[in-house]
Parts: C-alpha cells; sequence; structure tokens
C-alpha cells in the first residue's frame, strides 16, 4: 500500500503541481484520471481563446512532466487527454450526516465524452467545438466526429519535451513567486476548459504558495477545518486532526458499489436532479452503513462510487449489505427521476484505500481489481 501510495501521489502531484501553475484547478479525481478546469474572470460570459489556449498548454505539458517522471522512478505510465470548453454548472450535493460532495456538469463533459476515447497514449484531442475557437493557433490532425489531434500550439511551436518541459518550469516559477499578499492571482477552467467554477484561490492552495510544499492538511488554521469537514469522510477526518494521515494507505477487504444513472445528460443536469439522485443513495447506502466515496462526472456520465468495509465500519456481511442496497437504489432512482434508471455492479475483494494527490490537493479513494470488476458489471 505504501509503494502504491507513493506511485500514484507522485503522478498526480506533478499533474496538479503543473495545472496549478498554469492558472487551472484539479477538480476531481476519478480512480486513475482526472478533472481540470480552467475558469474565466468574473463577468465574462463565453470562453475566451487565450484561457481555452492556456488549458491547453496545460495539458499538452502535463505529458512531458508525467514522462519525466515515470522515467526517474522507472514506471510505464502514460497519459491520454481530452479537452472541451463550455460553461459549467458548480453544485453542491447532499447533506445526510451533513456530508457533501461537489461537482461540476455542463457541455464540456459532452464534448469530452467523443474526445477522450479517440486520444492515444501521449495525445491530447480537443473538441469541435474548442478547435473552432482556436483555430489557427493550433496544428494537428483532424480526427472522427471533427474532433481535432493537437500536436503543437500557438506560443510553443516546437514538439520536443525539452520545449514543453521549458515552457512548464516558467509557470511554475511563477506560480512559486505569487502569494496572496502582493495580489497573486489564479484563474480556474477545464481540460473541460470550462465557464463558472470558483474564481478564487482555495485556502489549502493559497497557504502552499505562500508557505511552501513541504505544508500538509495539519497546516491550515483550526477556522477553515468545519468548512472543509462537510466534503471529507469522518475517518479521514479524525485521522488529519490527529495527525495521522499516513495510517490511511491500507489494502482492506471490501464490497465495492458502482451506479450509473441512466439517460442522465451531465451536459444540461441541474442541481435540483443532482440533490435528488444524492439523497436516495446517501440514504440507501447508510441505511446499511456503507460509505459514499465520490460522485463523479466526467466523459463516463453520471457515477457514484460507494463501499463497505471502509474505515471505522466493516462487517462480516458486508457483500450482503451492498446488494440489498443495490437493490434498493435501482426501485428507487425511476420514482424519483421519470425517465432515469440506476444501473449497479457490485464486487468484493483486496482493494487499495487511501489518499491520493498531493499537499495542493487529494482525495480518499479506493483503487484494485474489485473497483474495476464493479465497474465492469455496472457496464453489462
Amino acid at each position: 500500500a505504501a509503494k502504491l501510495t507513493a506511485i500514484l501521489n507522485g503522478f498526480f502531484g506533478v499533474l496538479i503541481e503543473g495545472k496549478t501553475a498554469a492558472g487551472g484547478d484539479v477538480v476531481q479525481f476519478s480512480g486513475e484520471a482526472s478533472t481540470s478546469a480552467f475558469s474565466e474572470a468574473e463577468g465574462i460570459e463565453a470562453v475566451r481563446p487565450e484561457t481555452a489556449l492556456e488549458a491547453l498548454k496545460a495539458s499538452i505539458a502535463g505529458h512531458h512532466l508525467c514522462n519525466k517522471h515515470a522515467d526517474s522512478i522507472g514506471e510505464q505510465l502514460r497519459l491520454h487527454i481530452g479537452v472541451g470548453c463550455g460553461n459549467c454548472d458548480f453544485s453542491h450535493v447532499g447533506g445526510q450526516f451533513n456530508r457533501w460532495e461537489c461537482v461540476l456538469s455542463g457541455k464540456p463533459f459532452g464534448q469530452i465524452k467523443y474526445a477522450v476515447p479517440l486520444a492515444k497514449l501521449e495525445e491530447t484531442v480537443i473538441s469541435p467545438e474548442l478547435h473552432e475557437l482556436l483555430k489557427g493557433k493550433v496544428d494537428g490532425r483532424l480526427e472522427e466526429g471533427g474532433c481535432f489531434n493537437v500536436t503543437s500550439c500557438e506560443g510553443v511551436p516546437h514538439t520536443t519535451r525539452n520545449t514543453w518541459l521549458k515552457y512548464m518550469e516558467g509557470k511554475l516559477e511563477s506560480f512559486q513567486g505569487e502569494s496572496p499578499q502582493n495580489g497573486g492571482k489564479r484563474m480556474s477552467e477545464n481540460e473541460q476548459t470550462a465557464g463558472k467554477p470558483d474564481k478564487r484561490r482555495s485556502v489549502l492552495a493559497a497557504r502552499l504558495s505562500s508557505g511552501g510544499a513541504g505544508h500538509t492538511l495539519q497546516g491550515l488554521d483550526q477556522q477553515h477545518l468545519p468548512l472543509f469537514r462537510r466534503y471529507i469522510p469522518g475517518a479521514v477526518h479524525k485521522a488529519i486532526m490527529r495527525g495521522q494521515e499516513a495510517t490511511l494507505a491500507s489494502m482492506r477487504l471490501c464490497s465495492v458499489m458502482f451506479i450509473e444513472i441512466l439517460n442522465a445528460d451531465v451536459t444540461t443536469i441541474d442541481q435540483f436532479s443532482l440533490q435528488a439522485v444524492m439523497e436516495v443513495v446517501q440514504s440507501c447506502v447508510y441505511l446499511n452503513e456503507g460509505s459514499l466515496n465520490k460522485l463523479i462526472i466526467d466523459d463516463k456520465g453520471l457515477l457514484i462510487l460507494c463501499a463497505w468495509g471502509l474505515p471505522p465500519l466493516a462487517h462480516s456481511d458486508d457483500p450482503s449489505r451492498a446488494t440489498d442496497s443495490a437493490k434498493l437504489i435501482c426501485s428507487s432512482i425511476g420514482m424519483i427521476l421519470e425517465g432515469q434508471d440506476a444501473v449497479i455492479g457490485v464486487a468484493t475483494g483486496l482493494v487499495f484505500c487511501g489518499v491520493v494527490g498531493s499537499n495542493m490537493r487529494r482525495e480518499y479513494t479506493t483503487m484494485g481489481n474489485a473497483v474495476n470488476m464493479s465497474a465492469r458489471l455496472m457496464c453489462k
């Protein structure tokens, strides 16, 4: 577990630092994937080419940063990236036991649904909408459905690793020199070049940029912890308060449930529908003492990951508890949301449970064969 944590956090740390330095925000982890957002300043209603270009440059540079890191540790992990653009909605949903989730939805997610599968390893594919916005500023080749495979773009005409690494080094140096006290500002959008998430630098990112990467979550002021508490699993919050974050990484026997909400249009879904889904899932999962790990909106649609066996609750009959909750969710979703159904996969096995990311952005999650199997069963 410790080795896996180090490898994952090394890659995520490189990505997070690069995206943040370029003006973006890593808003979501989905297993080994992540979603980043680059947003416009307050009052700007449409994505500007300048912002979209910065998001694209950060994505392409991300390949080279991760490849360099992979080579340094002898691993062969590589990225493939899809990028879209448009306005997004930023929703806070949930509330049972004061447990909330933040999620982005909007047009970019419908675009990356087609762009991501077209991107092979070490490739970045942009949507037709983004290609139109950046016409004349990018080079590459057309892909199926009007998507565009980008090989170079305005401002960074060469495609060599050294050129892109030099570009990102400049961004990182500039970012590390910012501080909230001297007016340092950052904008947020989407790998998915989005429209309207929160424009302010997060408290954690602000502290890190001014105080150095050595800070951990304990470095937060006590007054801020209640704000973060509602988005953090109870066991994780307790470990943070006790200074025991390192103990969170473990291999545990868990029953994992993956839920997909069918016919949910992630480009137009509103907060009321998301809230209705979350209320049903939270009620059914908590009834059997499970954990709702995360609500995900990405290129695969609207998904929810739940688990039984995560700390502090584990039962000998967790597989039965997960199955009972799955049946209850399936029978309830259609009653709450007309025209929508849930498909669910449940699997039990040894999984990695721990915090992935970096000191700047991290998330408690589960990974392993049981998680993958539940996702495959969900898709059948």
